[in-house]
């Protein structure tokens, strides 16, 4: 998502991220969302010239994409998505499995 707002954006964005993963990639999320807010409020400055509110909505392969800005400087990220929970590299099934029955932790 970050290489497309970047993209998309016109952004020159490098993210690096390391993070508690074993408690749930989503301190990891939170994390890079306010660093990013920190970088972003940094660049624009006193904001002269710029509008304050800014909405998108996306159509994007098979998911809808909704993005909606207020660069008013308080801080607040909001990330709504379903992550699948991590899994170490040994633990990790290889997909697609041979067998027709789903594995009780296959995503459904």
């Amino acid at each position: 998502m970050l290489d497309l707002l970047a993209r998309h954006g016109h952004l020159g964005l490098e993210v690096e991220a390391n993070g508690d993963l074993e408690t749930g990639a989503h301190h990891t999320v939170e994390d890079v969302g306010i660093v990013f807010g920190q970088a972003l409020d940094e660049a624009l400055g006193d904001r002269a010239g710029i509008r304050r509110y800014g909405s998108a909505v996306v159509p994007m392969d098979e998911s809808l994409a909704e993005c909606a800005i207020d660069i008013s400087g308080r801080p607040l990220c909001v990330f709504d998505a379903d992550l699948q929970p991590l899994q170490s590299p040994a633990s990790t099934p290889s997909w697609p499995r041979s067998s027709s029955a789903p594995s009780p932790t296959a995503p459904r």
